[in-house]
């Protein structure tokens, strides 16, 4: 086909130009016309035909090979699959060539760990492929070997960034190993750390060190840290760090194998210590939301549970504000503490237990009182504004009997479920 379309356009250039020079009569020359149209539509066809049939060749060509490096990895990154997949055959294919040179191999390793580093985008697998090519082909250094294994584990904590002398203070650390490839097996084994204050222990097992080697991938520690005087000792109050640290034992067995190394992510985020009545959160109260609120948070049970304590439970249904309190059962002059709430605003209508750790000697009927409590909010760990006036759940009597107004009130049951007629045993008569 190829011979043909040059054939044709070569009788059809040959023709025009014989049109164009045309012949002589009567001493004058006279250009062909005829033949000159004859060749531009020929060319016209041709050309027509030639993108028809060979653009779309040209174009499903793999042209890698003669692609640069950067061009390749560019490909690479664009993510798109038949261009993608011919970039990155073509890079490992470079890597077997014993031929490369390092200095063309080593910008390929270098760009997949960089997007392994990147937590800010999104991890294609495809770069640990390459990873594990330039390991086959033996390109791959002991020490970029120790990067790709590095990378992969991140970890964080979390803390409120304020906190009182005397509070518990929730702290939450979350670690993880990813960003391999898929058919990956590591041995890992987390070891013990301590969190400080500055460089001040406050809890010295933070998080306990593995038994032994195992296959754990990540974890989430939430711990509750007393800050305690003695703990605090030599410590002001104003800004801090709080510290902690990752320190991972992991070993690679596939797809290519490792030496045990130790990987250590030190974590450290900021921390005010303030006085023991300090105020952390906000507590307000605002007119216009009075009602609504009120309106929430208006139905409670009292109920004795198996030990010698009490359980308040409290329904609430879309607050507009948040809501940090502590649980008072007031009968007459008499009050006892049943313990504290937290419900965040806008949290979908939910039942919320209080498990008291005292005992409770009322009977009968109590009101149970919410009252705003900075100390409630303590083990969040972020700062908040909770609304600031009592709420008062009059009326209650404790052991009540209790039924679901579901089973009573076909409105409230969900679609799709309905309460099933009690079974009779036996023939039915007629």
């Amino acid at each position: 086909m190829l011979i043909i379309s040059i054939v044709i356009i070569l009788a059809s250039l040959a023709l025009l130009v014989a049109g164009w020079w045309g012949r002589t009569v009567d001493g004058k020359r006279q250009r062909q016309r005829k033949w000159m149209m004859i060749a531009l539509v020929a060319l016209c066809v041709t050309f027509i035909v030639d993108l028809i049939v060979f653009v779309p060749r040209l174009r499903d060509h793999d042209w890698s090979r003669r692609k640069s490096t950067n061009w390749l990895l560019s490909d690479v990154e664009s993510g798109a699959g038949l261009r993608q997949a011919r970039a990155v055959n073509e890079l490992v294919r470079r890597m077997a060539v014993k031929e490369t040179p390092d200095e063309k191999i080593d910008p390929i390793i270098d760009r997949a760990l960089a997007h392994q580093t990147d937590r800010s985008s999104d991890w294609d697998p495809i770069w640990a492929t390459l990873i594990e090519a330039a390991n086959d082909t033996k390109r791959l250094s002991k020490e970029k070997a120790k990067k790709y294994l590095e990378n992969s584990v991140t970890a964080s904590i979390e803390a409120r960034p304020k906190v009182r002398r005397g509070q518990t203070m929730s702290v939450q650390l979350k670690w993880k190993i990813d960003r391999l490839s898929a058919n990956s097996r590591l041995l890992t084994q987390f070891q013990g750390a301590s969190l400080l204050l500055d460089s001040a222990p406050i809890a010295p097992d933070f998080v306990p060190a593995s038994p032994g080697p195992g296959t754990e991938l990540g974890s989430t520690y939430t711990r509750a840290v007393v800050l305690s005087d003695s703990v605090l000792t030599g410590l002001d109050d104003g800004p801090h760090r709080l510290a902690t640290q990752v320190k991972v034992m992991m070993q690679q067995a596939k797809p290519f194998f490792t030496k045990p190394l130790t990987v250590n992510v030190p974590l450290s985020i900021p921390l005010q210590l303030m006085a023991k009545d300090a105020a952390i959160d906000e507590f307000k109260t605002n007119a216009n939301q009075r009602d609504a609120v009120r309106a929430a948070v208006s139905t409670a049970r009292v109920i004795h549970d198996a030990k010698p304590g009490i359980e308040v439970r409290v329904k609430a249904t879309t607050l507009p504000s948040s809501l940090a309190m502590k649980v008072v059962l007031k009968q007459g002059a008499t009050e006892e503490e049943a313990g504290a709430i937290v419900i965040d605003a806008a949290q979908p209508p939910r039942w919320h237990s209080i498990f008291g750790r005292k005992p409770v000697t009322l009977r009968g009927t109590v009101d149970v009182c919410l009252r705003p409590d900075p100390a409630a909010a303590d083990l969040q760990r972020k700062l908040n504004t909770y609304w600031g006036e009592e709420i008062v759940i009059p009326a209650v009597v404790i052991d009540a009997p209790y039924q679901p107004p579901y089973l009573h009130d076909p409105s409230l049951r969900s679609e799709g479920r309905r309460v099933s007629p009690p079974k009779t045993h036996g023939r039915s008569r007629a």
